[in-house]
């Protein structure tokens, strides 16, 4: 107790009044606190900016000290992964501490573990399992009657239900947010509260309740005096200003907060304003205003987090005028994507009819000087034909005229000199037919162009059509309730995507209808290994391609079979295994391309013949190798191993 009080001080002296604490614990044996002074002293550096050796600190007493003290540790530590953005090794960290907790029957440090993993979830937009995790310490909490504690759980529960428009359970917890918050008399928590509920009102369009909180917050004497709450009070009335007033007395208010944030205090103020700005647009119909705003929120947000920005903006954090939570920031950010992903499609959807009308146009046109350029063709065979007939009349008439010279010696110079002339005339005429060819091929070279230039655009299009297929089938699994029902829309969707990266290769190679294996290859197990990886599996995909182009037909059928093998070695081959290999091959020899997917983990069971299998999954594959007039072999021996061969076309 002594040393949380020192550390909340925060005295000039605390890490030599730390270490002389520890100092004396270690003379008098007592290594067990000893070991909890090194615990502290490690979060004072950390505080202090000195992260590094707090690192080196804490894992230095991990496996070397009392359960409680090593599960502090590992606290210290996962919250250094998770401020670093290594959630996966903050998350291992916190559950091995919160075993250690449970050992030692400590409740207290057991509810807030369950907090930190709730936090992390909902940094990597994991919501339910946010949910799951800060229910669990909310229970933890009320039975140690930690109001204050319960108090920031179930505001962040209210925002999260709020998120997923789940209203009924956001109202629930945000009222119960503000009772504990009167309960401890914790005035900043109250009016936290209140502006959440606030937004709950804007989000039901309940804009007399929503009016009321504003009226009420505006005339309180004690409400928080800090710049942000300004900024956030500013930004509802801005929103109410919009839904009910105009536009104009919307950014009347945006103004106002705008100003708060140019006095020096952090751009992710900004971002909080324009992001919010960004939404009332959004609900009010302005649907392109806000997709700009969104846009221009993204940028920003990149270039902030970029390396050569990265000092800049830690710099600009540590003097804010106003203490903003990073988790707070992060769900703003994650929020604002989630909602340019949303216009963005409705503007896909109110411009897909123009887009296609407009292609229809052009291919039109295309055709039409297609049709031009074919009859120009044979206008100028037409006119050639008669100038060669042309040509044969005027050697006969030249042979007429050497006949006649015989005849008539006398006309002899004369007829010699109209040869001459003739000649001349008909080099002209033929010096005319080259140049005329050459205009010929000029022509064919650009039509030539043309085509390919038509056909790349046309693998464009396909492949964005296949991409908003896919991105549609993700968006109705998000709204699935039955797991089957969504399983079956990811493999759907991510069977579209393999036919899709078909088609982004066609348009990114030279080659027409010829697709680069490799690289389509690559794309298709990165996307699978992303989609299927799960926490805990440390599953290894290698990929042996042969520099070969083939025609897209085949590609499309190679590449379902790609999809399905590899799914379904991620899904169910390292089952409580931890992970492993699937090696996917393509390899050519003497006209015969050898298709090989195999993976060493827990084999396919003996009762399953894909032969027979009248599972969807094996016929597709059954279907496809048919279609490639090819020959499918299956080796269970550790592992899975299916070797597909088949001529190539």
């Amino acid at each position: 107790m002594d040393l949380s009080e020192l550390l909340d001080n925060k005295p000039d002296n605390v890490l030599d009044v730390i270490e002389n604490w520890r100092f004396n614990y270690h003379q008098s044996k007592f290594d067990t606190l000893a070991n909890l002074c090194q615990v502290y002293k490690a979060q004072a550096m950390i505080e202090l900016g000195n992260t590094e050796k707090a690192a080196q600190l804490l894992d230095s007493l991990v496996k070397k000290s009392d359960p409680y003290t090593e599960a502090l540790a590992l606290k210290l530590l996962a919250g250094i992964d998770f401020k670093n953005g290594r959630f996966f090794s903050s998350t291992t960290k916190i559950r091995s501490a919160l075993e250690l907790a449970k050992s030692n029957h400590e409740e207290e440090l057991m509810a807030e573990l369950q907090e930190d993993l709730a936090q992390v979830f909902d940094k990597i937009s994991k919501p339910e399992k946010a949910i799951h995790f800060y229910r669990r310490s909310l229970s933890l909490f009320s039975k140690l009657n930690k109001i204050s504690a319960m108090q920031k759980n179930t505001l962040a529960l209210g925002r999260i239900y709020l998120s997923l428009e789940r209203l009924d359970s956001a109202l629930f917890f945000i009222n119960q947010s503000i009772d504990l918050a009167q309960m401890k008399k914790n005035i900043p928590a109250i009016y936290e509260a209140r502006l959440e509920l606030a937004n709950f009102y804007y989000i039901c369009k309940d804009y007399a309740n929503l009016q009321n909180i504003l009226q009420d917050v505006e005339k309180a004497e004690d409400k928080p005096k800090e710049d942000f709450f300004k900024v956030r009070l500013h930004v509802l009335k801005g929103n109410y200003a919009m839904a009910v007033k105009s536009e104009e007395a919307s950014l009347v208010e945006y103004e106002k907060a705008e100003a708060l944030s140019h006095q020096g205090f952090t751009p992710f103020i900004d971002y909080y304003i324009k992001s919010n700005l960004a939404e009332a647009y959004y609900r009010k119909g302005n649907v392109h205003k806000a997709y700009e705003l969104t846009k221009y929120l993204n940028h920003n947000s990149n270039s902030y987090s970029s390396k050569e920005n990265k000092n800049l903006a830690q710099a600009i954090e540590l003097n804010s005028e106003v203490n903003i939570r990073d988790r707070e920031i992060d769900y703003l950010k994650l929020q604002n994507q989630l909602k340019e992903e949303r216009i963005r499609r409705e503007l896909l959807l109110r411009d897909g009819l123009r887009r296609e009308n407009q292609l229809k146009d052009y291919t039109l046109k295309q055709e039409h000087q297609l049709h031009e350029a074919v009859t120009r063709e044979q206008a100028l065979q037409s006119q050639q034909l008669q100038q060669e007939r042309a040509l044969s009349q005027s050697l006969v008439r030249e042979n007429d005229l050497r006949k006649a010279t015989l005849v008539d010696e006398r006309n002899f110079q004369t007829i010699l000199w109209f040869g001459i002339l003739l000649l001349a005339g008909l080099s002209l005429m033929v010096l005319f037919l080259l140049r005329k060819q050459k205009e010929k091929n000029a022509i064919i070279l650009r039509q030539t162009k043309d085509l390919e230039f038509v056909n790349k655009e046309v693998h464009h299009r396909v492949k964005n059509n296949l991409q908003v297929i896919s991105s549609l089938l993700d968006l109705q699994s998000n709204y699935a309730q039955d797991n089957g029902y969504q399983n079956l829309l990811m493999e759907s969707k991510h069977r579209v995507q393999s036919m899709a990266f078909i088609h982004q290769n066609l348009y990114a190679s030279s080659g027409l209808n010829m697709v680069d294996m490799p690289n389509y290859i690559q794309n298709l197990v990165d996307h699978l290994r992303t989609a299927y990886q799960k926490d805990g599996e440390e599953v290894k995909i290698h990929v042996d391609v042969d520099p070969i182009q083939l025609h897209m037909d085949t590609v499309v059928s190679i590449g379902m079979i790609i999809n399905e093998l590899v799914t379904n070695a991620l899904k169910y081959a390292f089952y409580n295994v931890g992970g492993g290999n699937i090696q996917v091959s393509l390899k050519e020899s003497h006209e015969k391309i050898h298709l090989g997917i195999s993976d060493d983990g827990i084999g396919i069971p003996d009762g399953i013949d894909i032969a027979s299998n009248s599972s969807f999954g094996y016929k597709m594959i059954r279907a496809f190798v048919q279609k490639l007039k090819g020959k499918m072999d299956l080796n269970r021996f550790q592992g899975t191993q299916v070797q597909i061969q088949f001529t190539r076309r």
